[in-house]
């Protein structure tokens, strides 16, 4: 699975447990999944001044990671699992806005998993070999 992250620094981008990624399924999608972060509040903190890059990230299947509703959620909204075994309440809205971002922002999946976009949050740190790339976010101004 493919995760993007948000971050300060572009030379040290965060590898390790608490990082919080958004899931998306390829690069072709991610202008799509971005859109709908940046017009969603729950997500502003990661377009601030302060962030300045992201990274694309490949999560290998044996990492545990939290699956949250929001970056900001309440404990009571938390499930961590292996990315290789997904429960079964959380892969179909998972897969849901991995495949289709606006049709899942524009549905109600609260009761599902998810009610905007996921959130999966490390929960042991990974290896710089799971780094894609790292762009600025200045060149996404374009898509406001």
């Amino acid at each position: 699975m493919l995760g993007v992250g948000f971050h300060k620094a572009r030379k040290k981008p965060p590898l390790r447990a608490g990082t919080q990624l958004i899931p998306i399924a390829s690069g072709k999608m991610f202008r799509t999944h971005l859109i709908l972060l940046r017009q969603n509040p729950e997500f502003s903190h990661y377009f601030k001044a302060g962030t300045q890059y992201m990274t694309l990230f490949q999560i290998p299947d044996t990492v545990t990671v939290t699956a949250r509703s929001a970056p900001q959620s309440n404990l009571a909204d938390i499930s961590s699992f292996k990315i290789s075994a997904i429960p079964p309440d959380y892969s179909e809205s998972l897969a849901s806005w991995i495949r289709d971002p606006m049709a899942s922002s524009r549905t109600d999946m609260s009761k599902d998993g998810f009610a905007t976009a996921p959130v999966l949050e490390l929960c042991e740190p990974i290896k710089s070999n799971c780094i894609k790339w790292t762009k600025s976010l200045q060149l996404l101004q374009q898509y406001r």
